[in-house]
């Protein structure tokens, strides 16, 4: 991985995504735009680490794991992969010359609404556990755009509000739009026989577009 070396260097990157992604200077920025620089400068380090993982994968064919759940609690990124990649150190005090505290930065990240429950916190553990373990494998699962749920407390009751948590987008994901599927919803089976040894079979249901991101 092409990682920062140096305080300067890390600082050199951001000052310069800061410009690409939204045409500010440094002491411009909002904090939500803050995180969302880093997320992409990571996700630029990582992502070369996803590529040589699955070409050696491909090349070896190797066997993997897919782990299917309803849903995955991944919970915020930001912070656990500066720290896989050892450059938590480096950003904090590249942060700090720049006038930002990386301990406000990091609460900015929405959680990600893939699930509600305690089911998808063990799936994401289980994940969690095949990369420590260098086992192959992959997740799969719904990327729901309205997961999770907000409350507010109106006239002294629970309120449910829906949490839009992609409303700024998901810097972690990779549309991968070439792997599109189309899915059938509520098909009904319809078989007719045209000879005593040949029938036609064909399916009745809403269509649906799939997608497959990947994380």
């Amino acid at each position: 991985m092409n990682v920062w070396k140096s305080t300067n260097e890390f600082k050199e990157l951001f000052t310069r995504q800061a410009h690409i992604l939204f045409g500010n200077a440094n002491a411009d920025l909002t904090k939500y735009q803050v995180y969302d620089i880093l997320a992409w400068m990571i996700r630029d380090i990582i992502s070369e680490d996803w590529l040589q993982t699955n070409e050696r994968y491909k090349g070896k064919e190797v066997k993997q794991v897919y782990y299917f759940s309803i849903e995955f609690l991944l919970g915020r990124l930001l912070q656990s992969n500066l720290s896989n990649c050892g450059l938590e150190d480096i950003c904090r005090k590249g942060l700090k010359e720049l006038g930002w505290d990386l301990d406000d930065i990091i609460p900015e990240e929405p959680d990600a609404g893939l699930g509600n429950g305690g089911l998808g916190r063990l799936a994401a553990c289980f994940i969690d556990s095949m990369a420590s373990l260098a086992l192959p494998g992959h997740g799969c699962s719904i990327r729901y755009e309205y997961g999770l749920f907000s409350q507010r407390i109106v006239y002294g009751q629970q309120v449910e509000l829906p949490d839009n948590w992609l409303r700024h987008g998901f810097p972690w994901e990779i549309k991968r739009q070439i792997k599109q599927l189309t899915c059938i919803l509520a098909a009904t089976l319809i078989c007719a026989l045209i000879t005593r040894e040949i029938w036609n079979v064909c399916m009745k249901g809403s269509i649906l577009p799939g997608l497959f991101p990947m994380m």
